[in-house]
C-alpha cells in the first residue's frame, strides 16, 4: 500500500496502519511530522526506538 510511495519502505507500512493511517491521502494531508508523532503515539511493537528521527523525512 504505502511501499509504492517514494521514500517509504515496506517496513513502515504496518506502522502507519497501526497508527490508523489507512491510505496515502490521509498521510499526505497530515504531513510527515504528524505521521511520525502518530506512529510513536500508537506504540507500535514494530517501532524500533533506536531508529533515527529521519525515518519519515
Amino acid at each position: 500500500m504505502f511501499s509504492k510511495l517514494r521514500n517509504l519502505g515496506k517496513a513502515f507500512s504496518p506502522m502507519l496502519l497501526a497508527a490508523g493511517i489507512q491510505s496515502k491521502e490521509p498521510l499526505r494531508d497530515m504531513g510527515t511530522v504528524a505521521a511520525y508523532i502518530a506512529v510513536k503515539a500508537a506504540g507500535s511493537t514494530l517501532w524500533d526506538p533506536t531508529a533515527p528521527v529521519n525515518i519519515v523525512f
